[in-house]
C-alpha cells in the first residue's frame, strides 16, 4: 500500500510538473558553426553522447560525451573522416553509431570504439536486439539484419519486391525506407515514404498495415506494445488506411496512432496556432512513462502530450541564438531535460 501510494505522489507530481506552464530554456553550451549536431544518446542519468560532424578542414566525425548529465562535454578523438548520424546504445556497455561509410561499435561503454566498413550504402537508421542481433534500413527500400553485432549484414525485406497486388494495385507509392523500430527480435515495424510494414517473426514475414498514395509518411515509428503505436506524418494528404478517423478539416505535421496493431488509425490532436504551427519532427517521441512524452523537430517545435500520444500541446519557442531546428531530446526526470540544436545544448526546465 504504501509504495502504491508512493509511485501515486510522484505522478501527480510529475503530471502536474509539466503540464501547470511552459518549460523555461537555457543554454548549456554553443560550439563553433563548423559543428554539426545530428543525433544525442543517453545511457544513464549522466552518462551520454553527442554525434555529429566536424564542417572544418577535415571533415572529422564529432563525438562528444558527458559523465555529469549534459553540463560539460568532452570531445572524444576518433581519427575518422565521416558525418555520423545515428547512435544507439542496447545497455551501459554495448553501443553503436552510423556514419556515412562507417559502423562504430562499442562493447564497453564508449571507453574504445570499433571501426566496421559499411558494404551497403543509404543505411539510414539501426537498431539492436541483443549484442549480436540488430536491424538497419535504408534509402533503398531495404531491411537489414546482423547476426555478428554489425560486422556482416543481409537484406531481409525489400519494400521494392513487394508486388502491385500487395500495394492495393498502386505502383506509385514510393517505397524508400525512413525508420524501423523493434520492440523485441522477432516484432518490428518500418515506415518508409508510403507505406509502413510489420513483422511478427523476426523478419522472415511482413505485412502491410497502412500506405499513404500522397507520401507524407515522416520518419518516426515508435510502437509502445504490439498493439499501441504512433507513426509521424506530414502535409494533409489523404491517408489511405483501413478505417482511419479524420476528425479535423486541416491537420497540420503530427502523429497516426494505433490502439490495435495498425488495423485502425486516427490522428492525434495537436494544439497548434498559425505562429506556433508544428513541423517536421525529426526524432522518436521520448517517454518519461506511457502517458507523458515529448517530441521534437523543424521551425523549433516542441510537443508534449500527457495521454501518450492521443492529443499533444505545440510549446513551441523563439531563440535569440538563430535557431531553427532541435535535433534530439532526452529528459532526465521530471524536472529537467536536455535537447540539442545544430551545434548548441540547452536545458529545459520548469
Amino acid at each position: 500500500m504504501r509504495n502504491s501510494k508512493l509511485k501515486l505522489v510522484i505522478f501527480l507530481f510529475t503530471f502536474l510538473f509539466f503540464s501547470c506552464s511552459s518549460p523555461k530554456f537555457e543554454l548549456i553550451k554553443e560550439f563553433q558553426k563548423e559543428y554539426k549536431f545530428n543525433g544525442m544518446k543517453f545511457i544513464d542519468s549522466t552518462n551520454g553522447y553527442i554525434i555529429g560532424v566536424n564542417n572544418g578542414v577535415n571533415k572529422s566525425a564529432l563525438l562528444l560525451k558527458t559523465i555529469d548529465g549534459g553540463d560539460n562535454w568532452t570531445e572524444i578523438p576518433l581519427d575518422l573522416k565521416s558525418n555520423l548520424f545515428k547512435i544507439f546504445f542496447l545497455d551501459k556497455n554495448y553501443g553503436w553509431i552510423l556514419g556515412t561509410d562507417k559502423l562504430l561499435s562499442t562493447s564497453n561503454g564508449g571507453e574504445s570504439w570499433n571501426k566496421i566498413d559499411l558494404v551497403e550504402s543509404q543505411i539510414n537508421n539501426l537498431q539492436f536486439n541483443t549484442d549480436k542481433i540488430g536491424w538497419a534500413s535504408a534509402d533503398s527500400g531495404k531491411i537489414l539484419y546482423t547476426y555478428d553485432g554489425g560486422k556482416n549484414w543481409i537484406i531481409k525485406y525489400n519494400l521494392n519486391k513487394i508486388s502491385r497486388r500487395e500495394f492495393e494495385n498502386d505502383n506509385n507509392l514510393k517505397r524508400d525506407v525512413h525508420n524501423l523500430f523493434f520492440l523485441n527480435k522477432d516484432t518490428g515495424w518500418v515506415i518508409g515514404e508510403s507505406i509502413v510494414v510489420e513483422t511478427n517473426d523476426g523478419g522472415n514475414n511482413w505485412r502491410i498495415i497502412g500506405t499513404n498514395r500522397e507520401k507524407n509518411y515522416g520518419n518516426i515509428v515508435y510502437f509502445f506494445n504490439k498493439d499501441t503505436g504512433l507513426v509521424s506524418i506530414h502535409g494533409y494528404s489523404p491517408i489511405l488506411i483501413t478505417n482511419y478517423t479524420h476528425p479535423f478539416n486541416q491537420i497540420n505535421r503530427a502523429f497516426l496512432k494505433t490502439n490495435n496493431g495498425g488495423k485502425d488509425w486516427y490522428y492525434s490532436r495537436v494544439e497548434w496556432s498559425q505562429d506556433n504551427g508544428v513541423s517536421y519532427l525529426n526524432s522518436e517521441p521520448f517517454f518519461l512513462n506511457k502517458e507523458l512524452g515529448w517530441a521534437i523537430g523543424m521551425c523549433c517545435t516542441i510537443l508534449q502530450t500527457e495521454d501518450g500520444g492521443d492529443s499533444w500541446r505545440n510549446f513551441g519557442w523563439q531563440s535569440d541564438h538563430g535557431i531553427d531546428e532541435f535535433i534530439s531530446l532526452y529528459i532526465k526526470n521530471e524536472n529537467y531535460g536536455i535537447f540539442i540544436t545544430n551545434h548548441s545544448i540547452f536545458k529545459l526546465y520548469k
